[in-house]
This record gives structure tokens, sequence and C-alpha cells, in this order.
């Protein structure tokens, strides 16, 4: 498995990637075929996060092919550039080998390179196998949004960690 950045080329299988774990879960923020985004803006958006010393975003490879992602994604304004917000995403055939973990490890190193102290995720309080993983790598539940989402007319209750990287 190879980890490394996503660039602008990347952009169409990006897209796939992200359409692809969309339809395959219920745990991600948007809904099988509500990503319109293009081809031409998910470059730009690659483009923004590569220009910003605080966000990165990184894929895992399975035989040349895009199988997984995680973004850390810092903030312009100075009082929060110290903080990077995760999402990460992997395909079901590919989930239980530990892709996760490596990339949530690869996301902490270049959080630290890039002077980043806090990182931060949402995570649905059903996801239980999610929310082991987060607990196994250090972050911790700091509270609770209730009927954050509506999945299907039901209201969904999220989790939100943080892992504090150094003081």
């Amino acid at each position: 498995m190879n980890i490394r950045e996503i660039k602008e080329v990347d952009a169409a299988a990006f897209l796939v990637l992200q359409k692809q774990i969309d339809k395959e879960t219920s745990y991600m923020l948007y809904e099988p075929g509500e990503r319109t985004m293009t081809v031409s803006e998910q470059q730009k958006m690659l483009q923004t996060i590569h220009k910003a010393s605080n966000s990165a975003m990184l894929g895992a490879e399975s035989m040349r092919k895009l199988v997984a992602y995680i973004g850390v994604l810092g903030s312009p304004l100075k009082r929060k550039r110290h903080v990077g917000q995760i999402v990460i995403g992997v395909v079901a055939a590919y989930h239980g080998q530990g892709i996760g973990r490596r990339l949530l490890q690869e996301a902490e190193i270049f959080a630290k390179q890039a002077g980043l102290l806090r990182l931060e995720l949402t995570v649905m309080k059903h996801n239980k196998r999610a929310l082991a993983l987060y607990k196994s790598v250090g972050y911790q539940i700091e509270g609770e949004k209730t009927c954050s989402l509506r999945i299907d007319g039901n209201c969904v209750d999220e989790w939100t960690m943080a892992k504090i990287l150094s003081f």
C-alpha cells in the first residue's frame, strides 16, 4: 500500500473514489449522487489545498489505484491556523486492512511538520468501528452534536473528537 499526496492530476480519479465511497456507506457527509463537483472544480480544490501550508490531501493506492484518502484541512484564520480538520474515507473492499490507521498516522506526521497542534473530526455516534479506530490512535471525545445530521429523515448524533499533538 502506497500513501502519497493527491495532486491536481489525480482530480478525476479522486472524484471517482469519493463518489464510490459515498455510494458504499452512509457514514460520509455526502449522499450517493449528491457530490456534483466537476473534475475542474476538484483540480482547483486540490490546488488550493496544495498551496496552503497547513492543509494536505493524502491518498492510499493499491495497484496504482486510489482506494482511500485523508484530508487535513487547515484554516487561513490566524486564530485557527494551528487546527486541522480531518476527513477520511476508505473503499469498503479495503476495510479492516489497517489503511485508515496508516492514513491517520501519515496525517499526524504532516500536521506536526506543518506546525498544527490540534486535529479534529466528527463521527456519527453509531459508527462504532470508526470510533474505536480514532480512540485507538489517541483521539478523545470532546462533545456531542445532537441531531447534527438527517439521514433518511432521522436525526443522527455525532461525536466531536480531537487529538492534541503538542503544546
